[in-house]
């Protein structure tokens, strides 16, 4: 998908997660409210993780090409870099833009759950919420453990699609 096209898909979802955050605000303590949290925070995490690498990627002079469908279930929305602009970015700007998804991934939930606790939202919903961000601390340390252990086989060459894997490997 076009970059534009993407961005425009992208703005209108994070702007449906942020209204799911005002429904829940509206509905505090209900079953219904805490289910728009959880929502609101699986769209945010999906949406604002390209959206940064974007802000970031174009503030260091790295430009996008298009939109595609990628990740673990190959269905969040992923940004392919210019080669020649990425090269042309120093390697701590390229390492700051790699890192800026998954910093957004992981603040995404925690802020979430301050949100849902704030809001007396039903207690099942902000322990979701928290569990959220414990399963997504994993998946962006477990590439730094892979990677300085030097793992090979099918976790080596799957960590190395990673976000963070990118990040180390711009750093050295």
């Amino acid at each position: 998908i076009d970059t534009t096209i993407g961005h425009i898909i992208e703005a209108a979802a994070t702007i449906a997660g942020l209204a799911l955050i005002l429904y829940a605000y509206q509905n505090t303590g209900t079953t219904n409210g805490g289910i728009s949290l959880i929502i609101a925070c699986l769209i945010l995490m999906t949406t604002l993780h390209p959206l940064s690498h974007y802000i970031i990627g174009r503030i260091y002079g790295i430009k996008f090409t298009f939109y595609f469908l990628n990740g673990p279930a190959k269905i969040e929305p992923t940004l392919k870099t210019d080669y020649q602009t990425y090269l042309e970015a120093a390697p701590l700007k390229r390492v700051i833009m790699h890192a800026t998804g998954p910093i957004t991934t992981t603040i995404v939930p925690l802020i979430m759950g301050i949100i849902a606790y704030a809001i007396k939202a039903p207690a099942w919903s902000y322990i979701i919420l928290i569990l959220l961000l414990i399963l997504n601390i994993p998946m962006e340390i477990v590439p730094i453990i892979v990677t300085k252990r030097g793992i090979k086989g099918v976790i080596g060459e799957k960590m190395r699609k990673t976000d963070t894997y990118r990040a180390l490997r711009e750093w050295k």
